[in-house]
């Protein structure tokens, strides 16, 4: 699975809050997630929650439920990303890290929010083959 903005909150946690193993991804790919309900400049967070955000944050953080046995993940980000805070993702691999899951982490300086649909994107030469590569060394 794979979600950029959002739609990497939604995959984050599908990953970290599955039931059952048929349920589990074979792999995600995080791109400019949202992975965490408590900063204020994550639009995310009142569209999802609106007032029930104060009273229900910590379920919806997804480095609340990193496990180990979720699936191996990718998160690309750039770090002058103004709509998703760059400390949610950092919280969120640490998290990962911590409990010993497969997980990567690529930081690429400029790009901002969105640079996935952008053609200008700097590093698009090195992001697009980078992920393909990933997905085909997956076991």
């Amino acid at each position: 699975v794979m979600g950029f903005s959002a739609g990497g909150h939604f995959v984050s946690t599908l990953i970290t809050k599955f039931e059952t193993p048929r349920q589990k991804p074979d792999f995600a790919i995080l791109v400019y997630p949202v992975t965490s309900m408590k900063y204020d400049n994550a639009a995310t967070a009142d569209s999802l929650l609106g007032d029930r955000l104060k009273a229900e944050a910590d379920q919806w953080t997804s480095s609340n439920f990193v496990r180990k046995d979720m699936p191996c993940t990718m998160i690309i980000m750039c770090s002058d990303d103004k709509a998703v805070p760059i400390q949610q993702v950092k919280e969120f691999y640490n998290a990962a890290i911590e409990k010993g899951a497969d997980i990567q982490l690529h930081f690429y300086p400029e790009g901002g929010h969105g640079f996935w649909m952008r053609d200008r994107f700097k590093y698009k030469s090195q992001v697009y083959p980078m992920v393909i590569n990933w997905i085909s060394s997956i076991k």
